[in-house]
């Protein structure tokens, strides 16, 4: 096995052995190798110890290597944003299929979100939140974090409005509903009352989703944009 060998799995991308020189990667499996490096760091230390020096310290490689796939640390927060994107999104998907009613969706997304932020992946807060940056690239780093948390947002309106729900409910709801799952698997997943939180904002958002929406027997299906934006995600990852 060669010096990329992995030893870990973490949020969809693979972990180098440390301690070994790498091999010649093509730019695929630089750009992933270096991902996952940095995703350690940022689990371990915060964003703030996210710094290019240090990423090529930790991955066993020049800084004009890391330079070549990446400009600087932001665009290494902004892929990392990507691939919780990505990665989330494909879960989603693939638990989500046979799905025929709204609550059965919701049910699967909130356990899917739980299990995968408990088994260590970074959330978007811990991606975004303290990280150092001129004022231009921070702009960058906090448009993606406003894309990501639009489309989650449209995302609920959509498969309210599929269930009939008012278009000015759905709106509103859609921004309701987000927050209460984005905020609560944030500060849960990981702790021993995970289990109960879980349970709690099941109640809580199906019976949300019960007050607005006149009946739920559509099928929910997850929106069309929202699977063009992950395809387009996918390829740029190579």
């Amino acid at each position: 096995m060669d010096d990329a060998a992995v030893i870990e799995q973490q949020g969809g991308v693979s972990a180098p052995v440390r301690g070994k020189r790498a091999q010649r990667m093509s730019k695929p499996q630089r750009r992933a190798q270096l991902l996952a490096v940095a995703t350690q760091i940022v689990h371990d230390n915060g964003i703030a110890a996210l710094t290019m020096a240090t990423l090529a310290q930790q991955a066993q490689v020049s800084k004009p290597v890391v330079y070549e796939i990446f400009q600087n640390s932001e665009d290494v927060a902004l892929a990392l944003l990507e691939e919780y994107f990505k990665n989330i999104v494909d879960l989603v998907q693939e638990h989500t299929r046979e799905a025929e009613t709204l609550d059965e969706y919701i049910s699967i997304v909130i356990d899917v979100e739980f299990a995968f932020h408990a088994r260590g992946a970074l959330s978007i807060r811990s991606i975004t939140n303290g990280h150092t940056s001129s004022h231009a690239t921070g702009d960058r780093l906090n448009a993606a974090f406003l894309k990501i948390r639009d489309q989650a947002i449209g995302t609920f309106r959509e498969l309210l409005l599929q269930q009939g729900a008012p278009i000015e409910q759905a709106s509103v709801a859609g921004y309701i509903l987000s927050e209460m799952l984005n905020n609560t698997v944030a500060e849960f997943a990981a702790k021993d009352s995970s289990g109960n939180a879980q349970a709690a904002l099941k109640a809580m958002m199906l019976a949300a989703i019960h007050a607005i929406c006149p009946s739920l027997g559509q099928k929910p299906m997850m929106p069309g944009w929202i699977i063009d934006e992950f395809n387009r995600v996918k390829n740029n990852a190579g």
